[in-house]
């Protein structure tokens, strides 16, 4: 009993430390509207709205990657709009912080349980990394596809594909 409320005490104190730099932070880089909580649904289709224009996809992929951060963890939609983040960085030219969006997406999937989108991003992340010449990250990043490939979870159609993909890369 003891040990937990020293815990949380610890924890509170952390918090209150925490949160001034954090606020702090946010205000000096971010405009009021961009951290005010919008239905991720309506940032997507302002995004959308931007595919006929590829000067924007950079502002779309920020929508998308906002989008994400309001859908809850475990919603299936948050991994899919870190994916077209990602997709959209890559396309305005920034493989880099393409890269990050999908891992990020790899790592969602992965922690929530969805095996097989992990994998099939952890890929789409090796081929990225690849792109890049980061020989460290696509063996990272094919290893983690690997290693799911094994997961009782997947069906063997669903194991063939990913195995076929990192056969492939």
């Amino acid at each position: 009993m003891r040990t937990t409320n020293a815990w949380m005490r610890l924890l509170a104190a952390g918090v209150l430390l925490v949160s001034p730099v954090a606020v702090a932070g946010s205000t000096i880089h971010e405009d009021v509207s961009e951290s005010a909580p919008v239905n991720p649904a309506t940032l997507e289709a302002r995004a959308r709205q931007m595919f006929a224009s590829p000067t924007r996809y950079a502002e779309a992929a920020r929508l998308f990657a906002r989008a994400a951060g309001q859908r809850d963890i475990g919603d299936p939609l948050r991994v899919e709009d870190l994916v077209m983040a990602s997709r959209l960085t890559y396309y305005h030219g920034n493989v880099r912080n393409a890269l990050d969006l999908m891992q990020r997406a790899a790592s969602e999937a992965l922690s929530t349980g969805d095996v097989i989108i992990a994998a099939h991003r952890f890929m789409d992340g090796a081929v990225l990394a690849h792109e890049l010449g980061d020989a460290d990250v696509v063996e990272s990043m094919a290893t983690k596809a690997e290693r799911l490939s094994h997961s009782p979870l997947l069906t063997r159609q669903d194991r063939d594909e990913i195995r076929g993909r990192i056969r492939g890369s």
